[in-house]
């Protein structure tokens, strides 16, 4: 019971975080440091991969790689 609590707020802050990408990139584009360049393509890359992330954590054949793959994100 507790993994699983312990999986659904880590899907909830994950994809939670990924949503904000999309809602209010202004706030991330502001921390991509500027070497990487493209602030817009960058952020929304990140945004896409933390609601892959999420997504592939809940469904139960993936929850192990979405975990791993969440862990590397980070």
């Amino acid at each position: 019971m507790r993994s699983g609590l312990v999986r659904w707020v880590l899907v909830g802050i994950i994809g939670g975080s990924g949503v904000l990408h999309f809602a209010r990139p202004q706030f991330y584009r502001k921390i991509v440091p500027r070497p990487l360049g493209h602030p817009n393509q960058l952020v929304a890359v990140s945004g896409a991969a933390e609601l892959l992330c999420a997504t592939a954590m809940i469904v139960p054949p993936t929850r192990r790689l979405g975990g791993w793959a969440t862990a590397a994100l980070l």
